[in-house]
């Protein structure tokens, strides 16, 4: 079978963001996967944080948190799954996505009271530094596939 250097050089871009997507968010073991174990992170340090808090937060605000936490998490995994498949704009798509859901989420936490926040400083702190972390995550594969798309 022949095929043309520009094709193999598409191909070895392709898989080089197919591994930088499974080393910063891992497509192998998609729930096994430093950026999802980044979003669980930010579950457990929530969750921390509302048993401190008890009745000091508010049921809604819990619940805004979460499902903006979920949805960072849902676009990440279809990130990884169109990368699986090669689909690199849609990668792209998929991680712009979670990143607006880490931006709302980190506004949500941001807009939490302060009595709230400070009932557990520690969870507080590690649900901000998590929240950055997975931003950063982001931002580094979308880049990746950017610079994939310019090599075409």
């Amino acid at each position: 079978m022949l095929v043309d250097q520009d094709h193999v050089a598409v191909g070895i871009g392709q898989l080089q963001i197919a591994r930088t997507l499974a080393i910063r968010i891992g497509a192998d073991r998609q729930f096994d996967a430093p950026g999802i174990q980044l979003c669980l992170q930010l579950t457990h340090s929530f969750h921390r944080l509302c048993t401190a808090a008890g009745p000091q937060i508010t049921a809604v605000d819990s619940a805004n948190v979460m499902l903006s936490f979920w949805d960072a998490q849902h676009q990440m995994v279809m990130a990884i799954n169109a990368t699986d498949t090669g689909d690199l704009p849609l990668a792209l798509v998929h991680m712009k996505r979670a990143l607006a859901a880490i931006n709302y989420s980190i506004g949500l936490t941001a807009g939490l009271r302060a009595a709230v926040r400070l009932s557990s400083a520690e969870a507080a702190h590690d649900l901000e530094a998590t929240l950055f972390d997975l931003r950063e995550v982001c931002l580094r594969v979308m880049a990746d596939c950017r610079w994939d798309g310019k090599k075409k």
